[in-house]
């Protein structure tokens, strides 16, 4: 750690032309985070840190300036160190914020946390989307208003409706029917607003189950028999 990050980049470029150091390498905590700090490239299967992206991960991440050369970047990526899963970080890191009822987060901090949530959704891998989509069905992340009297709710996409003027004209002034609060700049625009129909959200009224009744051929006949009439 006393060292600088240029030694440390030569000493990287310099075993990565030594292949057959590398089985003596895994308990050595060769790998410097963006903080300074070091850990093993590996612990108990699991990676420890991973190589630096252009989408922000909470992730604990390998300092950019230690990585900039091919032969650095390869004997980090030989040591298991790969890119960050936007998917998992947004699972793992990002949701944990948003399982009550509540949600502790300024505009800033929600702005980004939608960011890295449409990133992940990005993705090439289904099964990787599908995971997303399961984690965001069931987190409380989408800021809505109560069309009955604007109060701000946080709640599950699966409860809410997408905030079109149709949406607003019809429902305003009926209390518990949540519409996205697009005041915030990112809940607004079609990409956001295909992810949260993907969620469950909804641009058309929902459907809900009447009660059961007899149909009126039923009831007419009934009306007979009551009348003595029944043919």
């Amino acid at each position: 750690e006393n060292q600088s990050d240029d030694w440390i980049a030569s000493l990287y470029e310099f075993l990565n032309g030594q292949p057959a150091l590398k089985r003596r390498l895994d308990g050595l905590p060769l790998v410097r985070l963006s903080d300074g700090s070091h850990v093993l490239a590996r612990a108990d299967g699991e990676p420890q840190a991973f190589l630096p992206s252009d989408t922000e991960t909470s992730f604990p991440t390998v300092r950019k300036s230690v990585c900039t050369s091919a032969d650095a970047r390869s004997f980090l990526v030989s040591l298991g160190i790969i890119e960050p899963d936007l998917v998992d970080d947004v699972v793992r890191n990002v949701l944990q914020k948003y399982v009550g009822e509540t949600v502790d987060v300024d505009d800033e901090q929600y702005a980004r946390d939608i960011d890295r949530i449409l990133a992940a959704y990005r993705t090439d891998s289904k099964t990787q989307r599908d995971k997303l989509l399961e984690a965001l069905r069931a987190a409380t992340f989408v800021m809505v208003v109560d069309a009955g009297d604007g109060a701000g709710y946080v709640e599950m996409p699966g409860n809410v409706y997408i905030a079109t003027d149709k949406l607003k004209l019809l429902f305003s002034g009926v209390a518990d029917v949540f519409i996205v609060d697009d005041a915030y700049p990112c809940l607004r625009g079609e990409d956001v607003r295909e992810l949260l129909e993907a969620c469950g959200a909804l641009r058309y009224p929902r459907l809900v189950p009447a009660p059961w009744e007899s149909p009126w051929s039923d009831r007419l006949k009934e009306l007979r028999v009551r009348a003595g009439h029944a043919d």
